[in-house]
C-alpha cells in the first residue's frame, strides 16, 4: 500500500508531461536567426594553415550520445558546412576526407 499513492503520482505527472509536450508548437527554424541556447558555444575553429573560419549554425541535422550533427554557415562565403561532434575522432579519415575536399585542412 505505501507504494500505490508515489505510483499514482507518477502516472497523473506522466499524463500531465505527455499532454503538455504534445500542445507544445514546434521550433520554426529561421536561417540566421536561431536563439543561441540551441546550439554549442564553437562558432569558429583553426585550418592547419593558421587561418580561423569561423560559422554560424542553420540547424540541427541529429542528435545522438555518440554523434551531434548541424547544419551552420561560414561567416567568409556563406558557403553551407556540416559541423560534426563526436566522442572519438579518426584523424586519418579526416585527413583522407580532406585530402579529397570533403572536410576542411
Amino acid at each position: 500500500m505505501k507504494a500505490a499513492r508515489p505510483l499514482y503520482a507518477l502516472k497523473q505527472a506522466i499524463t500531465e508531461l505527455m499532454q503538455w509536450y504534445t500542445e507544445l508548437e514546434p521550433i520554426k527554424w529561421v536561417v540566421g536567426r536561431q536563439p543561441s541556447f540551441l546550439f554549442p558555444h564553437f562558432t569558429s575553429f583553426i585550418q592547419d594553415n593558421g587561418e580561423e573560419i569561423k560559422f554560424a549554425y542553420l540547424k540541427p541535422e541529429f542528435l545522438l550520445p555518440s554523434c551531434t550533427v548541424f547544419f551552420a554557415e561560414r561567416e567568409k562565403d556563406k558557403k553551407e558546412v556540416v559541423v560534426k561532434f563526436v566522442d572519438t575522432y579518426n584523424a586519418e579519415a579526416h585527413r583522407y576526407t580532406a585530402d579529397h575536399e570533403l572536410a576542411p585542412k
